[in-house]
């Protein structure tokens, strides 16, 4: 959603001409009798500027989205570095994309000498309630990730076997 938006506030300022401030939008500016100066703006000035402000706090938003991510992302890191057993690890709350690069981190790191389990959750935040994680999980190490058929929420990547 995040990612609409900002998208969509990028590809506006990236069309929209803005105009010349003393020139094309007609801005006149005056002295008042208290010798505070006064500027009168067009309605095509006044509406850019408030389209520009708008795009602008639609991209802070996004900023605060985005970084709020990557300290969730820490956070789970930081969990299952310090609860979980040395060969499971909790995903919930990563996106699906972290998830997978955090998985292939730690299984280049351990050397995979045994088999891991991936907790994945059920897919509550995902859209339409299907678990992203285990969709983006099952393609990359295909034939050694298995579904635990007692807890669907559960993934077991198997050793890789000696050749």
């Amino acid at each position: 959603m995040a990612r609409k938006i900002t998208e969509m506030c990028v590809l506006r300022l990236k069309n929209q001409k803005m105009p010349k401030i003393a020139k094309s939008h007609g801005s006149r500016g005056t002295t008042s009798p208290f010798g505070k100066s006064i500027t009168l703006h067009n309605k095509e000035f006044t509406v850019a500027r408030s389209t520009l402000l708008s795009d602008i706090d639609r991209l802070y938003i996004y900023l605060f989205f985005y970084f709020s991510k990557i300290l969730t992302m820490n956070k789970v890191i930081e969990w299952n570095e310090i609860y979980s057993l040395k060969h499971e690890l909790d995903l919930h709350g990563m996106t699906a994309g972290a998830a997978v690069k955090y998985v292939e981190k730690m299984v280049k790191a351990k050397g995979h000498i045994e088999d891991l389990l991936i907790v994945t959750g059920q897919g509550h935040n995902s859209s339409e309630k299907i678990p992203k994680i285990k969709q983006r999980l099952l393609s990359p190490f295909k034939s050694r990730m298995k579904i635990n058929q007692f807890n669907p929420e559960q993934l077991t990547l198997e050793k890789r076997s000696k050749l």
